[in-house]
């Protein structure tokens, strides 16, 4: 059953692991409301774009005793969009001292209807690339060269291959995860032994 993603209660209760440029983004922090109380402390974030780059900061609203975390989408519209490096800050507001709490990384994707981008993850990307190079490859060891030639495209031929199972693999981890949060079975089989030991 759909719930209302706009209604406090219902946000998430940890940072997601994607995010959407032009979205609402929405979670709270109610495990560091206890250690560090609003009205003494305040929750700060701030990220930088894998690589260097622009950074993003922008701190939790404290309401009801706990921290929310609510940021427009008109400001999120204007974020870069990758992988992004961030921290969570608690700020002591006695003194600004600050301490920092967690931290991760997100994957900004834009949105689909204002970003013509290509949606495709990486590990898609480069399954598609090298599946196309392994392709041109094959054809060329099997057309006249000579042996050395043949031989410098077999070893092309075996790296490509490698190369294509990682990104297969990395490729699959992304679908079971998004089934996973979709609630849909991802295909793993849990095996189960049945009877006593010996």
């Amino acid at each position: 059953m759909a719930i209302d993603l706009f209604d406090r209660d219902n946000y998430p209760t940890v940072e997601p692991e994607t995010l959407i440029a032009g979205a609402f983004w929405t979670w709270r922090r109610d495990d560091l409301a206890t250690p560090y109380p609003v009205g003494s402390y305040s929750l700060h974030y701030h990220a930088r774009v894998h690589g260097g780059g622009q950074e993003i900061t922008f701190s939790a609203t404290e309401a009801d005793s706990t921290y929310f975390i609510e940021v427009p989408s008109t400001t999120t519209a204007d974020y870069p969009l990758g992988h992004l490096h961030w921290q969570a800050w608690i700020v002591r507001s006695s003194d600004s001292e600050q301490i920092s709490v967690s931290e991760g990384v997100w994957d900004i994707i834009g949105d689909y209807d204002s970003n013509q981008s290509d949606p495709r993850s990486t590990a898609d990307l480069m399954v598609t690339y090298l599946e196309a190079t392994l392709k041109e490859l094959a054809q060329k060891h099997a057309s006249q060269y000579a042996i050395a030639d043949r031989n410098m495209i077999y070893a092309d031929m075996v790296k490509t291959r490698q190369e294509l199972n990682y990104w297969k693999s990395e490729l699959r981890k992304e679908i079971k995860a998004t089934r996973r949060k979709a609630g849909k079975p991802t295909g793993d089989v849990i095996a189960t032994r049945f009877g006593g030991l010996g």
